[in-house]
C-alpha cells in the first residue's frame, strides 16, 4: 500500500536518517496519524519522529511521540532497537530524567 500517508512516513525516515530532522519534523506535521491503516507503521513513524526531535534537541517533544508510539503498537517499542537507542541516549542525556521516561524504558527494556 502506498497511499499518500505511507510515502509521506517513508519520506520523514528518509530525512530523519540522512540527518534532516528540521525537514522530517516538517514533513510529519501533513500526516495524519489516524490515516495509517496498520499500528506497527504508526508506531515506527513515531519512532522515527521522536529520533528527529531527539536530533532537533527537543526531547519532551521525543518523549511525546515515543509514548504515543507505545499506545499504537506496544510490540514496536519493546522489539525496536531504534526505540530502545532514543531511549538511551535521552537517558544519557538528562542529568535526571524524567520518571515517564525511565518508566517508558523499563517497559521497552531498554535499561535494566
Amino acid at each position: 500500500m502506498f497511499g499518500e500517508a505511507n510515502v509521506g512516513i517513508y519520506a520523514v525516515a528518509i530525512e530523519v536518517e540522512t540527518g534532516r530532522s528540521a525537514a522530517a519534523i516538517d514533513r510529519a506535521r501533513s500526516i495524519t496519524i489516524s490515516s495509517i491503516p496498520s499500528s506497527n507503521r504508526r508506531a515506527q513513524h513515531l519512532i522515527d519522529l521522536a529520533r528527529g526531535q531527539l536530533y532537533r534537541r527537543s526531547p519532551d517533544e521525543a518523549l511525546v511521540c515515543l509514548r504515543t508510539s507505545e499506545t499504537h503498537s506496544t510490540e514496536t517499542i519493546i522489539f525496536s532497537p531504534v526505540a530502545k537507542q532514543v531511549i538511551a541516549e535521552m537517558i544519557e542525556a538528562q542529568r535526571r530524567p524524567p520518571s515517564p521516561l525511565l518508566d517508558l524504558a523499563m517497559r521497552a527494556h531498554a535499561i535494566s
